[in-house]
C-alpha cells in the first residue's frame, strides 16, 4: 500500500538562518533562490536607516552583458528594506547576523547576477 505522506529531510549547510521556499514551481516569484549555490551577501551594517529612504540594486539574467537596475523603499527601517527587497521577486533575501557586530543581506541565486546595492 503506498505511503499517504510526503516526508522532506531539509538541511541548512550555512551558519546562519534562511528564509527559502521548498515547493517551488513556475508561479513560484522566488524561484530563482530555490536549489540555487551562488551567494550574494552585502553587509549594510553602517547604514543609519532613519536617514535612508530608497535603494538600487544592480543585478542581470545569467548570460546577460549588462546589469538592469532595481529600485525600492526602505521605509527607513532594516526590517521596511527586506521587505521591499523581496518584492522585487529576485529571489528571496534574508536578514542574518554573522557576529555581534554585523549586520548583512543574503541571497542564494542562479538565476541572477548581482552588482552594487546602494541604500540612500
Amino acid at each position: 500500500m503506498a505511503a499517504n505522506k510526503i516526508i522532506l529531510d531539509i538541511q541548512n549547510n550555512t551558519s546562519y538562518n534562511l528564509t527559502f521556499s521548498v515547493l517551488s514551481g513556475d508561479q513560484d516569484t522566488n524561484k530563482s533562490s530555490v536549489n540555487s549555490y551562488t551567494e550574494y551577501l552585502y553587509d549594510i551594517i553602517l547604514t543609519n536607516w532613519s536617514t535612508t529612504s530608497t535603494f538600487t540594486i544592480q543585478y542581470k539574467p545569467i548570460g546577460a552583458s549588462t546589469f538592469q537596475l532595481a529600485i525600492g523603499m526602505t521605509y527607513s527601517s532594516f526590517s521596511g528594506f527586506i521587505r521591499s527587497i523581496n518584492e522585487l521577486n529576485l529571489g528571496i533575501w534574508n536578514p542574518v547576523n554573522l557576529s555581534p557586530s554585523s549586520g548583512n543581506v543574503v541571497t542564494y541565486n542562479d538565476d541572477y547576477v548581482f552588482g552594487d546595492l546602494t541604500i540612500t
